[in-house]
């Protein structure tokens, strides 16, 4: 583990990784693997504004996988699998749609359900084959902090690459390269998944068990996250945020990790998220030193903004965090100012 900093308070509007890599990077940097031929792409304008991917990761403590070939209309929970969950608690849960292909599932083959917990002591991942869609309920009611005996336990990493067209078409034109380069990894076991968020961030990876988000992917760069997950690390660059964690907490992790150089996956706790004015506070610990990190969101652009892909009619209210300020607590120090 990274040995934390000298003791010492600092200010800066953005982080350096952010200035100098993937979560400033966009389809107007001049990156092949990044091209379109959509100038008003909501990729190339939140590329334009410099809008910050850091801390924009869904929240999730749970995620519930389902193989479907296709095709897939905008909306999971509301199309495909509305009838089939209904009624069942899915809070925390986040639903996707998975495949390895397009091609069409032999009539009364078993499908693939992939059950993770994010959240918990522990992180788990099952696989189970059920017999159809009716099935599903039953399966969601397996979530809890240990893992279910039914299924089994995957020897890799699962991979979930967003390229969910009808949702945003950014998600499929970035996204497909990516699962493409990913496919075939012998260290992660990788599907095509329909909207795990960030589509202005396209391409876009979950790693799971843990929820880990990755965005601004390229061929190039698709198996830097697998690679340093393989590790027991971080890839820094291309790192959104972790589900489990609120998008604060994601923003002051990331910084703390960029000030401190520590990439080690579990290196790091958050704690004790709370606001002061337009600041939110968060009290991150590193090798059992803390310390306060406060952000600050605000608008990308004032007014929104306005792109060319699905929704972007109105525009669109995104946001955005600034790392305000870190200070290292000393022992007895109170956790809030």
């Amino acid at each position: 583990m990274t040995t934390p900093a000298t003791p010492r308070t600092t200010t800066r509007a953005t982080d350096p990784v952010c200035e100098a890599a993937a979560c400033w990077a966009g389809a107007s940097v001049l990156d092949p693997g990044r091209s379109t031929r959509r100038g008003d792409a909501c990729t190339v304008r939140s590329s334009d504004l410099r809008d910050r991917m850091v801390g924009r990761a869904g929240h999730a403590t749970a995620w519930l996988a389902v193989e479907h070939t296709g095709p897939w209309g905008r909306d999971v929970v509301t199309g495909t699998l509305d009838g089939p969950l209904a009624g069942v608690d899915l809070t925390g849960v986040r639903t996707v749609l998975v495949r390895r292909s397009a091609a069409r599932r032999p009539a009364g083959a078993p499908l693939t359900v992939l059950l993770a917990r994010s959240g918990g002591p522990t992180p788990w991942v099952r696989r189970l084959e059920v017999g159809g869609l009716d099935e599903l309920a039953g399966v969601v009611r397996l979530l809890g902090d240990a893992p279910p005996a039914e299924g089994e336990a995957p020897e890799r990493p699962v991979v979930l690459v967003c390229t969910h067209g009808r949702r945003d078409a950014c998600c499929a034109e970035f996204g497909r390269p990516v699962h493409r380069t990913l496919r075939d990894h012998p260290g992660a076991d990788v599907w095509e998944a329909t909207h795990v968020g960030g589509d202005r961030f396209a391409a876009n990876l979950v790693i799971l068990p843990e929820g880990l988000h990755y965005s601004r992917l390229t061929p190039s760069t698709a198996a830097a996250p697998v690679e340093a997950y393989l590790r027991g690390r971080l890839d820094l660059p291309h790192f959104r945020g972790r589900s489990t964690r609120t998008m604060a907490e994601q923003a002051a992790e990331h910084a703390v990790r960029v000030e401190l150089g520590v990439d080690r996956i579990e290196a790091l706790a958050t704690s004790g998220h709370h606001t002061d004015g337009d600041e939110h506070v968060v009290t991150v610990t590193v090798g059992g030193q803390a310390y306060l990190v406060s952000v600050r969101e605000q608008p990308v652009a004032p007014g929104g903004v306005l792109h060319g892909c699905t929704g972007g009619a109105e525009p669109a209210t995104w946001r955005t965090w600034t790392h305000a300020r870190i200070e290292r607590l000393e022992p007895g120090q109170p956790r809030s100012r």
